[in-house]
């Protein structure tokens, strides 16, 4: 079981685990790499690129990536979750859909020039410091492109750029398949090709990969409805709509009727039930690599902090960071 009461937190973080927290934390972030400038404006280099990218963009998935004890593993996840990372925000980074689309069609394109060997090799030939890593990483892995394909073309479908793009549950659940499976995907041919993980044994982790996917972007899409909303956006089911007798204009104007909640209630179940067969499926891989599954404790914990409050997506608690997450993240990362 996953969720981790206040009261157990409160017993195992004395002084002497907070130092042995605070210890593990900086050593996993150390990425064995120098600490180089690339040019005279002293950008970081790629590697810490990858890791600051994705601090600022998924801090829950920075902290659950620095806890992989594998240097190797932990520099592809970072560079496959930083490139995730960049794809997401593209909306919110331009003013237009035709901008968005010309944007994904450059990483698009990169990603041909990096599976292709026309790739720049090293940070000084290229402006993109996550290309620079992915190539590190197609060199190192031979991870195939259609993933990282697969990611960009969720984007750029005319659909997903819409402001209510899903009609139906069905369909956020394959849209999770395609902007969020891929990555937890990559990250196990990484496991294969670094030997860790064997042909026979994929099938287990390809489940929970895909599991994994429908439940985070399930989360994500309750956690996102207050940021979107400042864009009239909303990704809630039209079915949910319809079944709950709401609208999409109630999520976009934050109010929080009966038929809201209970809507939020089944959204947050099913990415609950997902959450269900993972745990089962975990009990059937090799311990040292469940530690790339580690979001689940992030997702289940969101999903906690919801049901306390009622399933009021709109309460200003969940807007606030867990101060709890890193050692239960930490203390999970010790017994999964």
């Amino acid at each position: 079981m996953f969720v981790l009461k206040i009261k157990v937190c409160q017993q195992i973080i004395n002084s002497r685990n907070l130092q042995t927290f605070s210890k593990c934390l900086t050593n996993q972030s150390k990425l064995n790499v120098s600490d180089n400038r690339l040019n005279s404006r002293q950008q970081l280099s790629p590697q810490h690129y990858c890791l600051d990218c994705v601090k600022r963009y998924d801090f829950e998935g920075y902290l659950a990536t620095t806890l992989i004890k594998d240097s190797a593993v932990r520099r592809s996840a970072f560079a496959v979750k930083s490139f995730n990372a960049q794809l997401s925000h593209v909306r919110d980074m331009t003013s237009t859909d035709l901008m968005a689309q010309m944007r994904l069609q450059y990483w698009s394109e990169l990603i041909d020039d990096i599976f292709s060997g026309r790739s720049p090799m090293t940070a000084e030939d290229t402006n993109e410091p996550i290309a620079c890593e992915l190539n590190h990483l197609a060199i190192k892995t031979k991870t195939s492109k259609y993933w990282f394909k697969k990611l960009i073309e969720s984007r750029m479908n005319p659909k997903s750029l819409s402001s209510f793009p899903f009609e139906t549950l069905k369909e956020l659940e394959k849209y999770g398949d395609s902007s969020v499976t891929p990555v937890y995907y990559i990250i196990v041919e990484c496991l294969t090709a670094f030997g860790k993980v064997s042909a026979n044994e994929r099938l287990n982790y390809d489940h929970i990969c895909s599991h994994l996917g429908r439940a985070q972007v399930i989360v994500n899409v309750l956690r996102g409805i207050t940021h979107n909303a400042r864009y009239n956006r909303c990704y809630i089911p039209t079915d949910l709509l319809v079944k709950h007798k709401t609208t999409h204009e109630d999520f976009l104007r934050g109010n929080p009727t009966d038929n809201l909640l209970e809507l939020s209630y089944d959204l947050a179940s099913v990415a609950n039930q997902h959450l269900d067969v993972i745990r089962k499926l975990l009990q059937q891989i090799d311990r040292q690599n469940r530690l790339i599954f580690l979001p689940i404790v992030a997702n289940e914990n969101y999903l906690k902090r919801l049901q306390k409050i009622n399933f009021n997506i709109f309460n200003e608690k969940l807007r606030q960071r867990n101060g709890f997450l890193p050692f239960i993240l930490w203390y999970y990362s010790k017994r999964l």
